[in-house]
């Protein structure tokens, strides 16, 4: 990167072969060796590092342009007697080298100095932007949407309602929950968490109101279930989108009455439980489709409470970032930092993965950094500039499973890539003749033949499938409950 180089000495001859060394590594040079005109010139702000003999330093300094918000500089003392060094330094000055001093040490302080010089300009930059910090339990924002929903969170703390807690994927839903949990009279209680999209339909009744002993295979013993378990305390439903129409309405029971029966079980039980329930799914738009109950959705959002993508968030990237590095800093060095072609690139990735992905992005780069700033070469692939995702490269070749083809039959070919299922450059067949209208129902057909073309290429395999399409399992099973793809032959292949 360019930079402009102030060379200010009574005898510019004294650096040597140093500015030819510079301007060859395309550092733009200003040579003067009077200290007036040189405060001219750093007081309009154009110069990046100075490169000052040592008296005319303490001359600058009387005239106030080698501050603390002034440029970077380095000392240069006559050889062989550096007693301006302590003073320099004092002044603030990055080196204090002899005068000459030699080629290759002068040249790696300069590249120092001014690596120091960016790191201070863009966190001064950061710094100015920097607005009030908004926080709630473990979660921060300078976004003032966040600092409204945290004051509701604190109102709504106190009572028992029911909160649905909404927001795309990694935004800090079950972190919200928490805090909620943790500002209530029940914090002192359990607070228990359980995915819903995490497991299935029979195996989640379960885990939700316990099973007497021989309701069912495997089940040797009775067990309590989850709402037992957070019996006056906070029970946290992250994905209730996923939840079936069975299990919808036996929730919307136990919201109704606080009561239930284990599966297997006639005994009816209560518990003293506050529901926090959350969806990176639109519920209302299910509720309009028929596949979530409209009653439940309006038990559930008493009070609803939506978390905005952090690509909405531009302070909060920073601010997050900082706290990462803080967090992270054990596994490199004591102070972790990240040069400036990195920081742009957190700046120009638009976050799909929100606070999750950031986080996890900032513990490889601390990690693969050892110690040294954080560079480009460190980070995930997808942090490219101004580029949010990488295309998936393709899959190994699908294992045996269920789904593979008998004896005889022509093997299925390694997974496409993103791209071979999809390419931009061709156009959707019948796209121009199709009816307009809502553009969520008009995308609706398009989608559910690229899912049902992505779990034939996997052979029926959810988890290769939800891979080469690049979501989670549980938005791929929630897509195929929606198009009604349960029922195929990709139904009991979970692997």
């Amino acid at each position: 990167m360019a930079n402009t180089i102030l060379l200010l000495d009574p005898d510019v001859l004294a650096f040597g072969e140093l500015p030819e060394a510079l301007q060859a590594a395309g550092h733009e040079l200003v040579c003067l060796e009077d200290v007036e005109r040189a405060a001219e010139l750093l007081a309009e702000g154009a110069i990046d590092l100075v490169l000052v003999e040592a008296r005319a330093a303490s001359l600058l300094a009387e005239l106030g342009v080698l501050d603390e918000a002034g440029p970077t500089w380095i000392a240069f003392d006559t050889f062989g007697n550096l007693s301006g060094a302590s003073g320099a330094h004092a002044r603030g000055a990055f080196a204090v080298l002899g005068r000459p001093a030699p080629l290759e040490e002068a040249q790696r302080t300069v590249e120092r100095a001014l690596q120091a010089h960016r790191l201070e300009q863009e966190n001064r930059r950061l710094r100015a932007g920097r607005g009030t910090e908004f926080r709630l339990g473990g979660l921060v924002s300078r976004d003032p949407r966040c600092g409204e929903l945290f004051e509701l969170a604190r109102r709504v703390a106190a009572s028992a309602t029911t909160l649905l807690v909404t927001g795309e994927s990694g935004v800090g839903k079950s972190r919200l929950a928490a805090a909620v949990h943790g500002l209530s009279p029940r914090a002192g209680r359990p607070f228990v968490e359980v995915n819903c999209g995490a497991l299935a339909e029979n195996l989640l009744e379960s885990e939700l109101f316990g099973h007497a002993a021989g309701s069912f295979t495997g089940a040797r013993t009775a067990a309590e279930g989850k709402f037992e378990s957070a019996d006056e305390g906070t029970l946290f439903l992250d994905e209730i989108g996923t939840a079936s129409p069975a299990l919808q309405v036996k929730l919307l029971r136990f919201l109704e009455t606080r009561a239930f029966e284990r599966v297997g079980e006639s005994k009816t039980r209560t518990a003293d439980v506050r529901v926090i329930a959350a969806t990176n799914v639109d519920l209302r738009s299910e509720v309009e489709a028929g596949r979530f109950r409209e009653d439940l959705f309006w038990r559930l959002e008493v009070i609803g409470l939506e978390l905005p993508p952090l690509r909405e968030r531009p302070l909060d990237v920073q601010l997050l970032l900082e706290h990462f590095l803080e967090e992270f800093a054990d596994l490199g060095s004591d102070a972790a930092t990240i040069q400036p072609a990195a920081l742009s690139r957190f700046f120009a990735h638009d976050w799909p993965g929100n606070v999750r992905e950031l986080r996890h992005a900032v513990e490889r780069g601390v990690l693969l950094a050892g110690g040294a700033p954080i560079g480009p070469e460190h980070l995930p692939p997808a942090l490219g500039e101004g580029s949010a995702r990488v295309p998936r490269r393709g899959l190994p070749p699908v294992p045996p499973t269920a789904h593979t083809p008998p004896p005889g039959a022509p093997a299925p070919a390694a997974a496409p890539t993103t791209r071979e299922l999809v390419d931009p450059a061709t156009p959707v067949a019948g796209w121009e003749t199709t009816p307009l209208g809502p553009l969520r129902e008009m995308l609706e057909g398009p989608e559910r033949r690229f899912v049902e073309r992505a779990l034939e290429a996997c052979g029926g395999s959810r988890k290769r499938t939800a891979e080469l399409l690049d979501v989670n399992r549980s938005t791929l099973f929630n897509k195929m409950r929606k198009f009604g793809l349960l029922s195929s032959g990709s139904e009991g292949s979970g692997a």
